[in-house]
């Protein structure tokens, strides 16, 4: 009896697993494409101003924005214009649940950086430099 309860649990978890789904919201132009869409502000471009936005997006389940929040590691408002703007004008896929769609938030981090050698500058969504 109790080789076969580690079985039996086993079984179980299986089985719950594979009825529970979920996917969590995401612009429906793709992670890449809304990336690139984040503008990082001119006015900083040159003075190697570097900006790490934690943001939380409150989407509904009609992929409407309910609210966002924003919060930098330095208080230049125009990162946070940036984000903002972008956020907005994206169109999203709200999340799912189980094949509905669920109002859920979206937790990312935002990194504006320079680069070092040029006046360039580039973006990461959550710590993937390699997008």
């Amino acid at each position: 009896m109790k080789k076969l309860i580690p079985l039996i649990l086993i079984i179980i978890l299986n089985s719950c697993s594979s009825k529970y789904s979920y996917d969590e919201p995401k612009p429906q132009i793709g992670w890449e494409d809304f990336e690139k869409s984040i503008n990082y502000p001119e006015n900083y471009n040159r003075t190697g101003v570097d900006c790490l936005a934690n943001v939380v997006i409150g989407i509904d389940s009609t992929g409407k924005i309910k609210n966002i929040e924003i919060d930098l590691s330095n208080k230049y408002s125009l990162f946070e214009d940036s984000i903002k703007a972008a956020i907005q004008r994206t169109k999203w896929q709200p999340a799912n649940r189980n094949g509905k769609s669920v109002d859920a938030s979206l937790h990312l981090s935002i990194w504006f950086r320079t680069k070092r050698s040029e006046s360039d500058h580039y973006i990461i969504i959550n710590g993937d430099e390699n997008k």
